[in-house]
């Protein structure tokens, strides 16, 4: 679909020129209708008018703009959460070498919002041709069991079960991964996350082997992974196989994501080490 963007530019910017332009007239009614109510009526009070005026329309105009804009079909609206968690800091990393085995490893630093929270839940989206087995833990001294949880969509939502509750402000940190062979390469080469909690700190890792020539990848934030159109893409670059993206204080119920193409070639030469090596076409799963 070619989209007009001289139009949407034009569309937007004449809404914002509107919005404007109404909210300005509501602001000087107001100074006019205040002024003239003090001058008259209360005489007493004539020389604060003018004060008294400007104060009560900008008041006035404050809450007709909050009122416009919570009414309007063009701002977005969540209802409160009583979030459980904090994320104090969660880095993904999408690590792949030149068999085609691909390494995902999650570590999050969460603070406990509220007391007895025995477990953390988070959902994943594996686009191989292959099933991708669970995360594991690598910090079993703090947590017990990755289990399945049964929902409906497309998502595998997972729970993480602690081995003690956290009381209300404690922290703690731990790290979940899996191990994929894409050798085929046929996931699509991307990786994100959606910001579902208060988060402090975002760290996106990508490494590549340098035999696959990929050179720059692009990172993007958009309000969900389903959006067509994203707020803003940046392409940047890729050197020696790594690119890593931090962002500090990551905007809730947003989606952040990097993504990249794999050259031509890259699929094939890949393909024919996994076979030269030996490596079983399948899931693997982290001990």
């Amino acid at each position: 679909m070619k989209i007009d963007w001289k139009d949407a530019i034009t569309r937007a910017l004449l809404g914002q020129l509107v919005g404007a332009l109404v909210r300005f007239a509501f602001g000087a009614s107001g100074i006019l209708i205040v002024w003239i109510i003090s001058g008259q009526v209360w005489p007493a009070v004539k020389d604060l008018g003018a004060p008294l005026g400007i104060f009560v329309a900008s008041g006035g105009s404050i809450l007709i703009n909050h009122m416009l804009n919570l009414n309007s079909h063009f701002r977005c609206r969540y209802d409160k959460v009583d979030f459980k968690f904090e994320m104090i800091e969660k880095e993904i990393t999408y690590e792949r070498n030149e068999r085609g085995v691909l390494t995902y490893r999650r570590r999050y630093k969460v603070k406990a919002l509220t007391s007895d929270l025995e477990g953390f839940m988070d959902k994943f989206l594996w686009t191989g041709a292959v099933e991708a087995p669970l995360p594991q833990s690598v910090n079993n001294d703090i947590v017990r069991n990755v289990r399945k949880l049964d929902r409906p969509g497309i998502w595998v939502y997972f729970s993480v079960d602690f081995h003690q509750a956290l009381k209300k402000g404690e922290e703690v940190e731990f790290e979940l991964i899996q191990v994929v062979n894409d050798a085929d390469m046929k996931s699509r080469p991307f990786f994100s996350t959606s910001i579902d909690e208060p988060t402090r700190r975002l760290v996106l890792t990508l490494k590549l082997p340098e035999a696959l020539t990929v050179n720059q990848c692009h990172r993007e934030m958009a309000r969900g992974i389903e959006s067509y159109f994203s707020f803003y893409t940046e392409r940047q670059s890729v050197r020696n196989g790594y690119y890593q993206w931090v962002i500090k204080k990551p905007r809730l119920y947003h989606h952040y994501r990097i993504f990249w193409t794999w050259p031509q070639a890259a699929p094939r030469r890949t393909a024919n080490r996994a076979r030269s090596g030996g490596q079983a076409n399948g899931a693997q799963n982290a001990d």
